[in-house]
């Protein structure tokens, strides 16, 4: 749906790239919790889960990435490197993650809300009403309330299936709002980073 809807060559990456992240996300996590339930060995279940965690890093870049490349961000501004910015942000914290995997859990949910949140506020006081954020304030919104599940898993019952809906509904609003506002408009201007493309 999103590649049908491109109508230029960078929407056509931006919905590459936000695509396979989703199509990814859902089948990484679809994986893990598939092995949890197979007897797999250690080392295989381990493996899942660490992909299963760093997608999570991919996933929030690739939300912003369209973003971020497809509008006219101010120039003469730091907050023109979002672009890579972003995704320096995911190599970090899938660097720390995998090195301190599940032993400092406070500090890799605050990383996950910290990668998420500080492009979202940046663009939010940089670009004046663009259609579409409220959609990504409510899908962030709904992922935040969902961190709280994902901390209380085991402490609240079905707390980590509350998290996944959190998760799916999120999600399908980034969705909505990147197809309804994004793609397949040629009125938009064009972003900084697009017209190298």
């Amino acid at each position: 749906m999103l590649i049908a809807k491109a109508a230029n060559s960078c929407q056509y990456l931006s919905a590459k790239i936000y695509g396979a992240s989703l199509i990814l996300l859902f089948t990484v996590s679809f994986c893990y919790h598939l092995a949890e339930y197979i007897p797999f060995n250690t080392m295989t279940l381990n493996l899942c889960h660490r992909m299963d965690r760093a997608m999570i890093y991919v996933f929030i870049s690739a939300n912003y990435y369209p973003w971020v490349l497809l509008l006219e961000l101010p120039r003469d501004s730091w907050v023109t490197h979002l672009s890579w910015g972003i995704w320096v942000l995911a190599f970090l914290g899938i660097t720390y993650q995998q090195i301190f995997h599940e032993k400092y859990k406070l500090i890799e949910v605050t990383l996950y809300l910290i990668v998420g949140a500080l492009p979202g506020l940046v663009l939010q006081h940089t670009i004046d009403e663009v259609e579409g954020f409220i959609e990504m304030a409510i899908g962030g919104l709904l992922y935040i309330v969902g961190v709280g599940f994902f901390r209380s898993d085991g402490k609240i019952p079905f707390a980590h299936a509350i998290w996944h809906v959190h998760v799916v509904a999120a999600s399908t609003c980034h969705f909505y709002a990147v197809h309804r506002y994004l793609l397949g408009r040629t009125n938009l201007p064009e972003g900084l980073h697009c017209q190298s493309i």
